[in-house]
């Protein structure tokens, strides 16, 4: 289970949380969380 929760300070200010469950590897979970992070916010710039 990889989960993060973190606050965006810019223009805007935006929390956000990510939550993953059954990921393949520690590492993949990590990716996962980055990734769905990252299209979030250009989806929100």
């Amino acid at each position: 289970m990889i989960n993060s929760i973190g606050r965006i300070k810019g223009d805007h200010e935006y929390a956000i949380a990510v939550l993953s469950d059954r990921n393949a590897s520690m590492d993949a979970g990590v990716t996962l969380v980055e990734t769905v992070t990252e299209a979030v916010l250009d989806e929100l710039s």
